[in-house]
């Protein structure tokens, strides 16, 4: 009878056919600093068109930043905006060289030229609202940002 009873008792173990829920990569190369671009699996709407793009950030911490910066913004993601169910954290990469803080101006580029499109910030951020241009382009040409950005729409 005991048998029976704990027989009964156990429960299933469902184990998904699909995507692993977290896949983390190697990104090549040595870098101190990486920024990073959040997509949705879906567009969103902006002011001036969509895009996938939900956030843009900026890391010294390297691959644990990222996966809590992904879990934080993917639970918002998930929450705010209807039908997203996937987000994918994709890290933008840049010729190593003269200056430690280009990291930095690469995220004000991406932010600017974003803003710039689509009328607004990424969803996510809160950084970039009352942004106002520097030097950014004096690093990074315009089109090879505005490309960055379409190759994520």
């Amino acid at each position: 009878m005991a048998a029976t009873r704990q027989a009964q008792s156990r429960r299933r173990i469902r184990f998904p056919s699909g995507e692993a829920l977290i896949t983390v990569q190697r990104v090549p190369g040595e870098f101190a600093e990486v920024v990073y671009v959040i997509t949705a699996n879906k567009q969103v709407i902006y002011a001036r068109g969509r895009s996938r793009v939900i956030y843009v950030g900026r890391t010294e911490a390297g691959l644990q930043r990222l996966c809590t910066s992904a879990a934080i913004r993917g639970g918002k993601a998930f929450s705010q905006k209807r039908g997203i169910r996937a987000i994918k954290v994709w890290p933008l990469t840049w010729a190593q060289g003269e200056d430690v803080g280009t990291a930095k101006i690469l995220e004000r580029a991406f932010l600017l030229r974003f803003r710039e499109i689509h009328g607004q910030i990424p969803i996510l951020n809160k950084q970039g609202v009352r942004m106002r241009e520097r030097d950014e382009f004096d690093h990074f040409r315009r089109i090879a940002v505005d490309r960055a950005i379409s190759g994520f729409s």
